[in-house]
């Protein structure tokens, strides 16, 4: 879970080289910066304004709110060819990021606004997962997923902290990396007004994103069937 950008600069003096990135969730991060180079951290959107200084050769620590962040970065000497590396930690997994453990382990996971989310694993060998809640209250678990020896969990979370229990099956240990995804949720302009009456006919195109589809306010159901055919099948 971090971020790995290589520039290089120029002999002459120069203005700031200037790096920007986007935190999904509040998180306890690492911003450091190689071979020489310093740099101011600031915020660009929410209440702004300096977050801290990054010192040659030593990282920033401290917690930084979901936003959008700049990094001005400027050599601590003479600007003199120097390759360097600018790189963001987290402490905590969040969407689009993956990281590696090893089973049994736990992976501390930050959700920055409500949405679906997806948890995946990719390992050598057969792992399930739980996944807790700041209280410790179990919120989604599983073994399997369709013919696979992985774990796929996909559950609705709202924002915080959550706890992913990672454990082997068979084995004493695994290697296992593990993918957060928050899939985009669409919702048809048509339905904004209000929910269409069932039963609901549509044609669909598939894609990673996810369809919002509204119920009728009122609606008395115990059972919602859902049924779909493609042309290719």
């Amino acid at each position: 879970s971090c971020v790995d950008i290589r520039y290089i600069l120029g002999c002459a003096p120069r203005p700031p080289d200037v790096w920007q990135f986007e935190v999904p969730a509040k998180v306890h991060a690492a911003v450091e910066l190689t071979d020489e180079m310093q740099g101011r951290l600031t915020r660009l959107d929410g209440s702004g304004g300096d977050i801290g200084f990054v010192p040659p050769g030593r990282s920033w620590k401290g917690e930084l709110e979901p936003g959008r962040y700049q990094l001005e970065a400027v050599c601590s000497r003479r600007n003199s060819r120097v390759h360097y590396q600018v790189t963001v930690h987290t402490e905590e997994l969040v969407t689009g990021l993956e990281r590696k453990i090893t089973a049994p382990g736990e992976v501390q996971i930050a959700v920055g606004r409500e949405s679906l989310v997806e948890l995946t694993s990719i390992a050598p060998a057969d792992v399930r997962a739980r996944l807790l809640d700041a209280d410790g209250h179990a919120v989604a678990e599983n073994d399997d997923r369709p013919d696979d020896w992985n774990f796929l969990l996909f559950q609705r979370l709202a924002p915080g902290r959550y706890t992913l229990r990672v454990e082997p099956v068979g084995v004493k240990t695994a290697e296992v990396r593990v993918a957060m995804r928050s899939p985009a949720e669409l919702e048809r302009t048509a339905e904004k007004a209000g929910a269409p009456p069932l039963p609901i006919r549509d044609n669909l195109q598939l894609g990673s994103d996810v369809l919002l589809r509204l119920l009728p306010v009122g609606a008395k159901a115990d059972l919602l069937l859902v049924a779909a055919r493609s042309k290719d099948s």
